[in-house]
């Protein structure tokens, strides 16, 4: 015998009371003054065994009522038993998980093994008596904090019915781990877990790593049961990589972009084609064949033509598994780069201030928050600690000393933003005596790469006169080195934001580079380059927590407009970080924009894991090994999806309640004790008379 509810059992104390009781009666003696002693030979002996007995039997019965209520709200349960044909009356919580991520979507002569594992799940639920309970677990809902369980069986069925495929690759551990913390706080005796997945082997964890003893949650008393789908060889070819190769992306200009494909078939795959779209548009296409197990690179050549941000996305013919079809990724060339010029001296910044206004693609304006800006000479350390502050949040800058900056003032400026600092000044300002020049410049930059038409074209160097010297670091990447190794361009990466740092002043009394035709080049380029909208550490796998930059809002209300070109709303002002939001429900796949009133703030590319494409399913070893790294006993209890399931499900359901039994039982004694009670009471009454 097994009890649900082992706490109670300490109630048995109780069943003492009336034992105290009746002994401390014994000791109220009562004395009995009797008439004569020919009452006591009168008296009749058997009439007081008779209330004796009556009385020990009322204690006994009493002590058995208190035991038989405190056995019933334990709950107890009896193994491989039926009383009276009710084996079954022992209640059973099960949790179903239903696996949605997209290798599901596979098609077999049944259907999709989607809607098979739906309609399995739905006949689990029929499966379910009065006062059973449970819970849909849907794998890409682990990451939701409660998972209840219901007797509402038509809740649950609609569920699953509103359920669809996830891009969310999650794993069998993960859902089984969960299951078994859902499942370990019910009180029922049978516990089962039904999972509905197509046992892809590269998911059932995501590293050995994370397996662990999970047998003090998930005990031999819960039966695991695995729906066995049919596993069709399939043919599959992923898009598994898109991104663009350049840096520096301008309306109308060439555009690289490289996919990488993968072909997780079991045969050889000829005259496949991929299409390039930006915008819903087809810009470009390629045919190509590949062999088995084996990946191969795509390369388009393509150009932007509107400003603004572009949706772009590489998409291959359908397959058995159209989810792994397409990936995405998103640029944004700006109509107008909004350029924030900082100068205490007018003169420092008059050649950089004639290149902006030359160029109907650039503006300038006034704003810290600028996602752009030019630095050029000291500032005060509040506005250095907002330039620094607003580059860690993605913003960017191009640094210059002043005309008259002096070194200890650069070198400040240069700990500020974690800058290689100078260790001198070299040369005399407004003397070409002695001038240095370019000796090397880094070509692969993405603000030199393609600068020329034909790859020996020659760079004339100008002349530079005075410069604050510096020694190459790890800090920075140089871009361009003077003859005597100093860095005089160096690009520094600093939170989300990035900063190219001149060690010369843009003025003649420093360099003759405003004159001369690189400087005009290498100036937008730059801009464009640090202005350049697509996001650098790639898309966001479907399911992680994308961090959108609000701090460019104007409005409190925000929109979030989802692949499925779907609008929410929140409210920044409410938010306890206003600048910066947290959105988690990443399962579709495609671009997430984030709004102000129609102005855009921040952006993502959102993919599928790459692994969740390899249907590869896992056989009875490689599951039997999983359960022993988790140290479950049972076995796993197959079911096949086009049998009567009744019958298994029963026959791992063990065990009857006794909980009513003990009721009743209760009820009969305290019946049996009334009525002893009132005839014991009569006696005593009748004896009572007698004395008298």
């Amino acid at each position: 015998m097994t009890f649900l509810n082992p706490a109670i059992l300490f109630g048995l104390l109780a069943a003492s009371i009336p034992v105290v009781i009746h002994l401390f009666n014994l000791r109220q003696l009562k004395k009995i003054e009797f008439s004569s002693l020919m009452f006591l030979k009168t008296l009749q002996k058997n009439k007081i065994r008779k209330i004796k007995f009556k009385q020990w039997l009322l204690l006994l019965i009493r002590v058995l009522i208190i035991m038989t209520l405190v056995f019933a709200f334990s709950r107890p349960t009896m193994k491989n038993v039926s009383l009276f044909g009710l084996g079954q009356n022992a209640k059973t919580s099960a949790v179903i998980i239903l696996d949605n991520s997209f290798s599901m979507s596979v098609l077999s002569s049944s259907g999709s093994y989607f809607n098979i594992a739906k309609k399995s799940a739905i006949n689990i639920l029929d499966n379910l008596d009065q006062g059973d309970e449970a819970a849909i677990l849907l794998v890409s809902d682990l990451r939701e904090n409660k998972i209840t369980f219901t007797q509402n069986i038509a809740l649950l069925k609609r569920i699953i019915e509103k359920a669809e495929i996830s891009g969310y690759s999650g794993t069998i551990n993960s859902a089984i781990v969960k299951a078994a913390s859902i499942i370990d706080e019910s009180k029922n005796y049978n516990k089962e877990i039904y999972l509905l997945t197509d046992f892809q082997k590269s998911r059932i964890s995501n590293d050995v790593s994370e397996l662990s003893d999970l047998s003090s949650i998930l005990n031999k008393n819960i039966h695991l049961f695995g729906y066995k789908l049919p596993q069709n060889e399939i043919s599959n070819l992923a898009v598994i990589d898109f991104k663009a190769e350049n840096q520096l992306f301008e309306k109308n200009k060439p555009i690289t972009f490289k996919a990488a494909i993968e072909n997780y078939s079991n045969s050889r795959i000829t005259n496949s084609v991929a299409s390039l779209f930006i915008n819903g548009k087809r810009t470009a296409q390629q045919s190509f064949d590949i062999d088995p197990g084996t990946s191969r690179e795509l390369i388009f050549e393509t150009a932007i033509t509107s400003s603004g941000l572009s949706d772009i996305f590489v998409e291959l013919e359908d397959d058995d598994l159209l989810f792994d079809n397409k990936r995405y990724l998103s640029i944004d060339i700006p109509e107008s780069i909004p350029i924030n010029l900082i100068s205490q001296n007018k003169r420092d910044a008059e050649f950089i201030n004639v290149l902006i206004s030359a160029n109907e693609n650039f503006n300038t304006g006034n704003s810290l928050k600028k996602n752009f800006n030019i630095l050029i000479g000291n500032e005060s350390s509040r506005v250095l600690e907002e330039l620094k502050s607003n580059i860690e949040n993605g913003g960017s800058m191009i640094l210059f000393p002043g005309e008259n900056s002096e070194l200890n003032d650069f070198q400040n400026i240069c700990k500020i933003f974690e800058l290689d600092i100078p260790n001198s000044s070299v040369g005399k300002k407004g003397s070409f005596l002695n001038p240095t020049k370019f000796n090397k410049i880094d070509f692969n930059h993405p603000v030199f790469r393609n600068l020329f038409e034909s790859e020996n074209s020659e760079l004339e160097s100008p002349l530079i006169n005075y410069y604050f010297k510096t020694n190459n670091s790890q800090k920075t990447r140089s871009i361009i080195n003077l003859i005597d190794g100093s860095e005089l361009l160096t690009e520094k990466k600093l939170g989300k934001g990035k900063i190219l740092t001149f060690y010369v002043a843009p003025v003649m009394a420093w360099t003759d580079m405003p004159l001369k035709p690189i400087f005009p080049a290498l100036i937008a380029r730059t801009i464009i380059y640090l202005s350049a909208g697509i996001k650098e550490d790639g898309a966001v796998i479907s399911g992680e927590t994308i961090i959108a930059n609000l701090s460019n809002r104007t409005f409190p209300k925000i929109e979030i407009v989802t692949p499925k070109f779907e609008s929410q709303f929140i409210n920044a002002d409410s938010l306890t970080n206003k600048n910066y939001y947290s959105y988690s429900y990443t399962d579709e796949l495609g671009i997430y924009k984030f709004y102000d009133n129609k102005k855009l703030l921040d952006y993502f590319s959102v993919n599928a894991l790459p692994i969740e494409s390899n249907i590869e399913y896992a056989d009875e070893e490689t599951m039997k090994k999983y359960f022993e790294e988790i140290n479950y006993e049972n076995d796993l209890i197959e079911l096949n999806y086009d049998e009567d399931i009744s019958k298994k499900i029963y026959e791992s359901r063990f065990g009857v309640e006794l909980w009513k039994y003990f009721i009743v039982l209760a009820l009969l004694l305290a019946v049996m004790e009334m009525l002893i009670a009132k005839n014991s009471k009569k006696d005593i009454t009748e004896l009572k008379k007698v004395n008298i």
